[in-house]
């Protein structure tokens, strides 16, 4: 996966729909652990163009507040919230197309998930 990112602009998540499917079911598993967080690098060779950056990947973090996702200064997505939320959010990587995208409305940032037919 790669996280495509420039100031102002909701980043944009993009990988294979296979790979998507995995992330999602990953992220589910996520939820259903012990573990209160999970970190999914992305990958950051090449260029951004015609982003600013690339980001380091997504985080999950199991809290007990509403659904948010936000840039860390390490330049990474937060994404956290309670259970049944972040559940909810998960699902939307579960793409059903190649070539096709969804969106993620969360505060104080939304994400594009981008379902592309080959590697980039």
């Amino acid at each position: 996966m790669r996280i495509y990112y420039s100031d102002g602009e909701d980043p944009m998540l993009l990988d294979t729909r296979a790979n998507l499917r995995k992330l999602g079911a990953d992220l589910l598993a996520f939820l259903e652990s012990t573990v209160a967080t999970a970190a999914f690098s992305a990958d950051v060779g090449g260029v951004a163009d015609p982003y600013d950056e690339l980001l380091l990947g997504l985080r999950l973090q199991k809290i007990n507040a509403a659904v948010s996702l936000q840039l860390t200064p390490d330049r990474w997505l937060l994404l956290s919230g309670e259970h049944d939320q972040l559940a909810q959010c998960s699902r939307k990587f579960l793409v059903k197309e190649e070539d096709g995208h969804v969106h993620l409305y969360t505060g104080p940032v939304s994400l594009i998930i981008e379902s592309e037919s080959q590697e980039y």
